[in-house]
């Protein structure tokens, strides 16, 4: 909806305002596409994707940079975790480093006692 200028939106501090009708209904999350809409989907993403944007809203866009950083600390975790306990299962060592509930993995693995050497 516009607003009294005309505008599609308004500056709210340092946010974009804007406003749209309430649709009744489920939203994309709840309501599985039929095979058409797939279709039309698989249509409409590469033009999104490759769309060029102009460069002022290009450089407003958050951008991943898919850094090993968190990548190398889990890594890191789970090496430092296994060598304070050697012969231990990873998963149990895991589970029990940082679990609210100790005990739920290796019940789903089917084991009913941690290995202790």
């Amino acid at each position: 909806m516009a607003t009294t200028t005309g505008r599609l939106w308004t500056p709210l501090e340092s946010f974009a305002v804007i406003l749209s009708p309430f649709i009744e209904g489920c939203n994309g999350f709840e309501a599985p596409l039929w095979d058409r809409q797939w279709v039309e989907l698989g249509a409409v993403l590469p033009g999104m994707h490759t769309a060029v944007l102009p460069l002022l809203l290009s450089e407003q866009i958050p951008r991943e940079e898919y850094s090993p950083r968190w990548r190398d600390r889990v890594k890191e975790f789970q090496e430092d975790v296994v060598r304070r306990h050697p012969g231990e299962p990873l998963w149990y060592l895991l589970e029990s480093e940082g679990s609210p509930q100790p005990g739920v993995a290796q019940k789903e693995a089917g084991f009913s006692q941690p290995r202790r050497n």
